[in-house]
């Protein structure tokens, strides 16, 4: 409970604070809510433990965890509004992301790279929901930018988000002087 009550007040203090061009997360911090583009509906309560989105008949692979494959993107549309207020949270070798839904996405690609920059080249997955999971990854820098997607056509990529997985996870240090 102490956890969640922490998480929940760091995730207020970061809020107030504003978001930046690129976000970083260490150990169980939320990032900085980036500002969503006016035409993006609020999230939906999802009360579901499923926190991955995976089609079986059209799947990837990376370290034995199965991820839905890319959605096609013919034509990159400018007016399309593109996923904002992504949060970014690690649990252990886990990244999960989130971001508020874009009104007429049918579904999202997240493009993801070991490299400080990500773009539509580099290695990407789908979800339908507005939530990803990265989940088995080794220690190391992950980057990640996430696309709307409408039958064929995508928004711009939205800004990266960072996450630190190079250092060990702290989860509870109850220390006692």
């Amino acid at each position: 409970m102490k956890n969640i009550a922490l998480i929940s007040i760091v995730t207020i203090l970061l809020t107030a604070c504003g978001g930046s061009e690129t976000a970083d997360v260490e150990d169980t911090l939320t990032s900085p809510v980036v500002e969503q583009p006016s035409d993006v509906q609020e999230a939906p309560t999802d009360t579901s433990n499923n926190t991955q989105d995976t089609l079986p008949a059209d799947t990837g692979s990376i370290n034995e965890v199965l991820y839905a494959k890319p959605l096609s993107v013919d034509v990159v549309d400018n007016t399309m509004s593109v996923p904002g207020k992504i949060r970014i949270n690690r649990d252990g070798n886990n990244v999960n992301l989130n971001w508020m839904p874009v009104k007429g996405a049918t579904g999202y690609n997240i493009y993801y790279s070991k490299s400080e920059t990500v773009s539509e080249q580099d290695l990407s997955f789908s979800s339908t929901k507005a939530r990803f999971s990265h989940e088995s990854l080794e220690h190391g820098h992950y980057h990640y930018k996430v696309q709307a997607v409408n039958n064929g056509i995508g928004s711009n990529l939205s800004i990266q988000i960072n996450a630190d997985l190079s250092k060990e996870q702290v989860l509870f240090n109850d220390s006692a002087s």
